[in-house]
């Protein structure tokens, strides 16, 4: 649910539509009653591709008329950095626009496209957009009246940077309300909006709240007894970063627990809040937790015999960074695997864990792998004849940073292509692989 400016794909905040559109096992499915919503044979939505924005500008994609966007994403078509390097960039805003009928992206200095997935509007949640916040507070959209928040985004109504460039401002939160009933967002420094997408209570998750956690330490959200995590998302209580403005802090993990039954979150230096959503444990997919990696290497997450991975995610068990604070790390990929049985995550310098969320193969949708790019190019994996993307990842094949750690390298790029027939996948500098996941189209 959450997004990251240093790594586009993670669990429940890559272009994943809700329930009634896409995977009766996807995260927010499970909060889905059997029929329609539920049956074996999913269809994907529809997509529409809106215009590259001016620098700095928004890109909006219009849903067709009866349809309203339960989902979506962005494409950077060019993305500001140094000569040397340094990043000067940033994603402002992916979230539906306010009247619900399309998605709109924008970002700090460049260009950028936005992508809507949209479905007929009585399949589609309620949009209720929150108010901007002041200066480092919190944005909160407010769901009507016997509704609960299923999903969410935000939109940056101001993002503060030096003058030189230097990015000086991060997401420190993009998640459910305590009460479920809404969605917040908060920055570090400048103004939020935030934007829920709400459902009948009935067909709603459950939602937890975990404690604030200690500095650097996990918080644990635990589900109720006879049900289990479909999704999950953070809140920071604390996030650190320079006087002068360089931030020190990062997002290490907002994943499900091992055992399947809550979500937890932890932070680099500060303090985070996990936030998890419920569902009866029949309608929940299956969760395998895959082992520690060595430094630098990918760990894999293997779905169990007869079923296929759906969503996945990550948690990091080392980051790199200087003494000083500057960061010298990056998530590189969180994806299926190449043969759609299981989930992987790589980091650029530390030791991650995958985790996977699988589903029976019946209910699962296709994977495709794209080849590899050429440095500072786009990797394309294309659906086979009859079907349409419903969601997908990428794997970082070369990722560009400092010898003395600093990072140089973007994941510019994690949408459904223009046709919606596959994903593609794009970085700054680097080599990356699409993946794409795949549905009938009717």
């Amino acid at each position: 649910m959450r997004m990251r400016f240093t790594a586009r794909r993670r669990l429940g905040t890559a272009v994943t539509a809700l329930a009634l559109a896409v995977l009766p096992t996807a995260p927010q499915a499970a909060a889905e009653p059997s029929g329609a919503g539920a049956s074996e044979r999913a269809v994907a939505p529809t997509l529409v591709v809106g215009p590259v924005s001016a620098d700095g500008e928004a890109s909006v994609a219009s849903c067709p008329e009866g349809t309203r966007a339960v989902n979506g994403g962005y494409a950077s078509a060019s993305f500001r950095h140094a000569n040397g390097g340094s990043i000067y960039d940033a994603v402002l805003a992916s979230a539906p626009t306010k009247d619900g009928k399309g998605w709109f992206a924008s970002q700090l200095r460049g260009k950028v496209q936005a992508r809507a997935l949209c479905a007929p509007e009585g399949q589609a949640p309620t949009l209720v957009v929150g108010p901007v916040s002041a200066d480092g507070e919190a944005s909160v959209a407010s769901c009507p009246d016997g509704t609960r928040a299923v999903n969410g985004g935000y939109a940056s109504a101001s993002f503060q940077h030096a003058n030189g460039g230097t990015i000086y401002d991060f997401l420190t939160a993009s998640a459910p309300t305590k009460d479920g009933k809404g969605w917040f967002a908060t920055q570090l420094k400048g103004k939020a909006q935030a934007r829920a997408l709400c459902a009948p209570a009935e067909r709603a998750p459950s939602l937890v709240v975990g404690p604030v956690s200690a500095d650097g330490e996990a918080s644990v959200a635990s589900c109720p007894d006879g049900t289990r995590a479909v999704n999950g998302g953070y809140a920071s209580a604390s996030f650190r970063h320079a006087n002068g403005g360089t931030i020190y802090d990062a997002v290490l993990a907002s994943a499900p627990t091992k055992d399947g039954k809550g979500w937890f979150a932890r932070q680099l230096k500060g303090k985070v809040q996990a936030r998890a959503l419920c569902a009866p444990e029949g309608q929940a997919p299956t969760l395998v937790v895959g082992p520690g990696s060595a430094d630098g290497e990918a760990s894999v997450a293997s779905c169990p015999e007869g079923t296929r991975a759906v969503n996945g995610g990550y948690a990091s068990a080392s980051f790199r960074h200087a003494n000083g604070g500057t960061i010298y790390d990056a998530v590189l990929a969180s994806a299926p695997t190449k043969d759609g049985k299981g989930w992987f995550a790589s980091q650029l310098k530390g030791k991650v864990q995958a985790r996977a969320l699988c589903a029976p193969e019946g209910q699962a949708p296709t994977l495709v792998v794209g080849p590899v790019s050429a440095d500072g190019e786009a990797s394309v994996a294309s659906c086979p004849e009859g079907t349409r993307a419903v969601n997908g990842g990428y794997a970082s094949a070369s990722f560009q940073h400092a010898n003395g750690g600093e990072i140089y390298d973007y994941v510019t790029a994690g949408a459904p292509t223009k046709d919606g027939k596959g994903w593609f996948a794009y970085q700054l500098k680097g080599k990356v692989q699409a993946r794409a996941l795949c549905l009938a189209t009717g």
